[in-house]
């Protein structure tokens, strides 16, 4: 777990059912599923929203369908924090903590890379559920849950780090629990874009298995979960063997011009693997080759691409038969491109400082 509490200038969430922290205008613009978001909300039970606040206790399967809130869910229950527990949270800049700031970069680096350039974050949010208690909880019961999520952003990437202490309970007996806090309807782990369709949830969700997500990983390190969460898709960095799904390039912009190397994650590779890709469509895109890097990792070189603005790439595993798999790159014009000055999406940013609103 990162540091947490009021020794670090946190703010203490109220003591509720089904309530939140209100909204927090946050100090910069947040990517979230391809959309920027100025505000969001630490809710009670175990979500953080952007939209509007998230009363609902009973949790649900994404994608949301009766829903349009964009949320993050750490740990969706239904925690009481009148019956035990404590809700913490802080927004802080790199310039607050910039030991934190850095042990945070650490953990992103060790699963991006950005063409030989580390993550450095401006922006980040702590949330933690400390010993939180479920509703319906008997008064004499030590059964709690405490877990993490961390939001940063360096301005154009934003991550999502999700840690957990000991989990005890799933469930509330509002949503079918019993007394000890399992069965009916236990908790869901993941994100939700809020369009009704965009969304990752992490498998065990909805099961009795989410108790043991403390022991569990998609990064090797019980107890955490990392995804980048500004793309058109989630992604996670768990090196999974599909033949479909969403991919991450980085870096994720240049040349219109091509001849840039840009390196592909998303899936599991081979060293005998065929893996090729296009860029802008599927099935008129230049083919290009792939290079083996590691099991989680390819390169090639960007082709011409002769326009500006977002393009999808697709990966194919079998030589060209079959491109089950898409992200997206950013075609940006010759004269934005150097190499310490990021693509024009960055340079809007950049445009907000007057407003105070990145940094």
């Amino acid at each position: 777990m990162f540091p947490y509490g009021v020794d670090f200038n946190d703010e203490i969430g109220p003591v509720n059912d089904d309530a939140s922290s209100g909204r927090i205008n946050i100090l910069t613009f947040f990517p979230f599923y391809d959309e920027l978001h100025e505000s969001l909300f630490v809710n009670t039970n175990g979500i953080i929203s952007f939209d509007e606040q998230e009363e609902t206790f009973t949790s649900k399967p994404f994608p949301l369908t009766d829903d349009d809130t964009s949320l993050i869910a750490p740990f969706w229950a239904d925690v009481d924090t009148r019956r035990g527990g404590t809700i913490y949270y802080r927004e802080m800049t790199r310039r607050d903590d910039e030991d934190l700031a850095d042990a945070i970069d650490d953990i992103i680096n060790q699963f991006v890379k950005y063409s030989g350039k580390e993550f450095q974050l401006i922006w980040y949010l702590v949330a933690t559920w400390d010993q939180v208690a479920y509703y319906g909880r008997l008064n004499d019961s030590r059964i709690t849950n405490t877990f993490q999520a961390i939001l940063v952003t360096d301005g154009l990437h934003s991550y999502t780090v999700f840690n957990y202490g000991d989990i005890q309970w799933t469930t509330g007996t509002a949503s079918g629990g019993d007394n000890f806090g399992l069965g009916g309807t236990p908790a869901q782990v993941g994100c939700n874009a809020g369009d009704e369709v965009r969304h990752h949830n992490v498998a065990e969700s909805q099961t009795d298995a989410i108790v043991n997500i403390d022991e569990t990983s998609n990064v090797g390190q019980p107890g955490r979960y990392f995804f980048k969460i500004s793309e058109e898709n989630v992604v996670s960095p768990d090196c999974n063997a599909f033949d479909s799904g969403s991919i991450l390039t980085y870096p994720s912009f240049g040349s219109m011009l091509g001849g840039a190397r840009i390196f592909i994650q998303g899936t599991c590779f081979e060293n005998q693997d065929n893996v090729t890709c296009k860029f802008i469509d599927a099935e008129t895109g230049t083919e290009v080759p792939c290079q083996y890097e590691d099991e989680r990792t390819v390169s090639c070189v960007v082709p011409w691409l002769l326009r500006i603005g977002r393009v999808h790439v697709f990966l194919s595993k079998d030589g060209g038969m079959k491109y089950g798999f898409k992200g997206i790159y950013t075609s940006v014009s010759v004269d934005e491109v150097t190499e310490d000055v990021a693509p024009k999406a960055h340079l809007e940013y950049d445009d907000n400082l007057e407003s105070g609103r990145t940094f």
